[in-house]
């Protein structure tokens, strides 16, 4: 059985932050390509182990 983050049963590694450098112009149920850069974060709680930071979206065709 497949479970997510937000479940419970799966582990930080299944979530990524996401920082972008201007509001998205996509719907959540759109397919995008996201580029940025990464950060890992050992020591903040109050963010995830992995950021991308500078996120740009692309649609996908």
């Amino acid at each position: 059985m497949s479970s997510c983050f937000f479940c419970g049963a799966g582990g930080p590694e299944t979530a990524i932050e996401l920082v972008f450098s201007s509001k998205p112009a996509f719907k959540t149920n759109n397919l995008v390509t996201i580029t940025g850069t990464l950060k890992l974060n050992a020591e903040d709680v109050s963010h995830f182990n992995y950021i991308l930071t500078g996120c740009k979206g692309r649609f996908k065709n």
